[in-house]
């Protein structure tokens, strides 16, 4: 019974000296990693580029404090491999450099054409690194130019670019936000190809790089989405944008809101046509070993602005106003199928509703889908276009100015 005491009395005086944490790193050793961009440098080494929170400046925005400063820093690393251009760029700093809060993966447009499958390898397989960081491509330029580029009201780079992103896809429709893990299964995926937004600079580049220009009313340089980025495989090929980017969009159920102008009346782009809600369906069918798929979408809205006189209470101009509005989102789908289909890449992920749904077929025809198949595939859109209210008015002002009753 002493011993066994004795015992227990060992075992609890060890127990304090078990509860620290092995793994622990103070705060002030670390440097956080909110962006990372990556390139090919002239030698063909990688150039890594990390935007590195400024934690006494980052602080002082949230604080209004009087001191000022750039809220993140910049800094850089060659290697022959993304992992060595790492270790390189930490001889620059003096604190150990943390990944767990990167939210953002910059690709330069040369990385992008010149291939990016090694670049995912590394992400994903890093334990620090997370794969719901978002990616977008620099588009003409480098993505250590991007990243170096300061913004206003969001004064963090990396939260500027990953909002952007967001709200281009729901509000307007000619972005599609991608993280790393959806990257890596649209490259993997033998039935999808990958797309990625893009991302430049307007305005003077080097200017951008200065704090104090942040306090001007007009700042020199912004940092604007710029049209969605095309692979075949892992290489950037081609980029889409307007009608579309959005036509793409809408066969990816991704459009929350956006503005659709159509002609009225012999007048160009008469009507603004306000979505307010979507939804896209996708089928694909197989008859008599001919493939074909069909593309449903139903969107609601209200008619935002009109340049000519309409009358929103005569049901008969109601009915032609949803033909009008159908035709038009029906013509942008297809013509982002029909260049779709020119550059031979299948960014819709048709091939992947064959897969799902006709799988004896894919397995016969994935090997050539995008090079053959594809290319030839029936692809039927049929739209269905509300308009649910007209905001505060049923006829303009001028209706009755130009004849109305």
């Amino acid at each position: 019974m002493r011993k066994q005491i004795l015992l227990w009395l060992c075992l609890m005086l060890t127990v304090p000296s078990l509860a620290g944490c092995w793994s622990s790193r103070e705060l002030t050793n670390i440097a956080f990693v909110i962006a990372i961009g990556i390139d090919k440098s002239e030698d063909n080494r990688y150039l890594l580029t990390m935007q590195v929170m400024n934690p006494r400046n980052s602080a002082s925005v949230q604080q209004a404090s009087s001191s000022k400063g750039s809220p993140v820093n910049v800094y850089t690393g060659n290697g022959n491999t993304i992992v060595e251009a790492a270790r390189e760029a930490m001889q620059h700093i003096s604190r150990e450099l943390y990944f767990s809060h990167a939210n953002l993966v910059v690709i330069g447009e040369d990385l992008a054409k010149e291939g990016i499958l090694e670049v995912f390898d590394r992400l994903e397989r890093s334990p620090q690194f997370r794969t719901t960081s978002f990616v977008v491509i620099a588009k003409d330029m480098r993505a250590t130019d991007l990243l170096k580029i300061l913004t206003p009201i969001d004064q963090i780079p990396a939260n500027k670019i990953i909002k952007t992103v967001k709200f281009s896809e729901s509000l307007w429709g000619e972005a599609i936000k991608k993280d790393v893990k959806e990257a890596i299964d649209d490259l993997s995926s033998s039935g999808k190809q990958l797309t990625l937004t893009g991302f430049s600079i307007e305005g003077n580049k080097r200017n951008g790089r200065n704090a104090a220009d942040m306090e001007e009313t007009f700042v020199p340089s912004r940092i604007i989405s710029d049209k969605i980025g095309v692979f075949n495989n892992d290489r950037l090929i081609d980029w889409i944008g307007g009608e579309t980017a959005r036509g793409f969009l809408w066969t990816q159920n991704r459009i929350k809101s956006t503005i659709v102008n159509f002609d009225w009346a012999n007048h160009k782009e008469a009507v603004s046509y306000r979505v307010v809600r979507s939804k896209t369906g996708t089928k694909a069918e197989l008859s008599n070993g001919k493939p074909s798929v069909t593309v449903s979408v139903k969107v609601e809205g209200n008619i935002g602005e009109t340049h000519v006189p309409l009358d929103l209470w005569d049901p008969a101009e109601l009915v032609k106003l949803q033909e009008a509005i159908r035709k038009e989102i029906r013509k942008e789908i297809l013509k982002s199928v029909e260049f779709a289909k020119e550059k031979k890449v299948d960014i819709f992920g048709f091939g992947e509703y064959f897969y799902s749904d006709h799988p004896k077929y894919w397995r016969r025809v994935k090997k050539e889908w995008n090079q053959k198949i594809f290319p030839e595939l029936e692809v039927n859109v049929r739209v269905d276009a509300y308009i649910r209210r007209s905001d505060l008015r049923t006829k303009p002002y001028f209706y009755r100015m130009k004849g109305g009753e």
